[in-house]
């Protein structure tokens, strides 16, 4: 089988996205190898390709001279299915920097892991990346503790809303309980029982009331 070595250039900024990333940190990987430089897949590339070599088949379908190409799309790139006929000619490696830049960036990786950061010296670029870097990272960390601050505050502020809250309840269980014995051991006086069902009625308005006040709705 003929093996080609093809050399891509890129004419723009060009991101080879993994399609999957981090909630919160990460909108979008991106696909690496171990030395943390850029991949793109062959996969990739052939689906690149293949959707390419489509759109050129439209056209000269249009045209009506799809006929003669159609059959060795097929053979080259295949078609959706499981079986040995569908399966395309054409195998595509990963596309990857050149192999002595590769290699470059490989030895200097080792060297730092070996000796450190002082064996990788930085220009002034890069030194202001790297400041820039670390000055997002700090504030990013100040938005974090500020965050949790916050929800700590506002998860004390609802403890102690619950906590008074039962503490009224309970008040007002208790002195509801003792009206209603009073009411009970003196039905036969009328006017204590209105007296009685009054302190009853301002007892329930004035947990209304603190309620209120205590969640904030007044």
């Amino acid at each position: 089988m003929p093996i080609y070595k093809v050399q891509l250039k890129l004419l723009s900024a060009t991101t080879f996205g993994r399609g999957d990333g981090v909630a919160g940190f990460v909108d979008r990987e991106v696909e690496h190898d171990a030395f943390g430089l850029p991949v793109l897949r062959g996969r990739t590339l052939k689906g690149l390709l293949a959707e390419e070599c489509a759109n050129i088949l439209y056209t000269l379908d249009k045209q009506g001279r799809a006929e003669h190409w159609r059959p060795i799309a097929h053979k080259l790139f295949g078609s959706p299915g499981s079986v040995a006929e569908d399966i395309g000619a054409m195998r595509v490696g990963d596309g990857r920097p050149p192999k002595e830049f590769r290699d470059s960036v490989k030895a200097d990786v080792e060297l730092f892991l070996r000796e450190g950061p002082a064996t990788l010296p930085l220009n002034a670029k890069a030194q202001e990346e790297q400041r820039r870097r670390q000055e997002q990272e700090e504030q990013r960390q100040q938005r974090q503790a500020a965050a949790q601050a916050r929800q700590q505050r506002q998860e004390a502020d609802v403890g102690s809303q619950q906590a008074e809250m039962q503490r009224l309840q309970t008040e007002y269980q208790q002195q509801m309980e003792a009206l209603s014995q009073k009411l009970m051991n003196n039905m036969h006086d009328q006017k204590l029982v209105m007296q009685v069902s009054a302190e009853m009625q301002k007892l329930a308005t004035d947990l209304q009331q603190k309620m209120q006040k205590l969640f904030g709705n007044e």
